[in-house]
């Protein structure tokens, strides 16, 4: 265990009804120079990710929608 060092992930996964699709990006000690939140640092990798998998599956974007479209 340290308390200098750490480790940023980030979880997402869609389409949101029924997931079909869930990627986990983790990074291990990050030297983003920021804030080293997963949000900043991981989740980029994992939009991206997320997105040609989508792609990949042939789930068509009128099933994914974000949280705040849900709502």
């Amino acid at each position: 265990y340290s308390h200098s060092r750490y480790i940023a992930s980030f979880l997402c996964g869609a389409p949101i009804e029924s997931p079909q699709v869930l990627v986990l990006v983790m990074v291990d000690e990050p030297n983003d120079g920021g804030t080293g939140f997963g949000g900043d640092v991981a989740a980029p990798a994992a939009s991206r990710i997320l997105k040609k998998a989508l792609v990949h599956l042939r789930i068509p974007s009128t099933a994914v929608r974000t949280i705040s479209e849900r709502e």
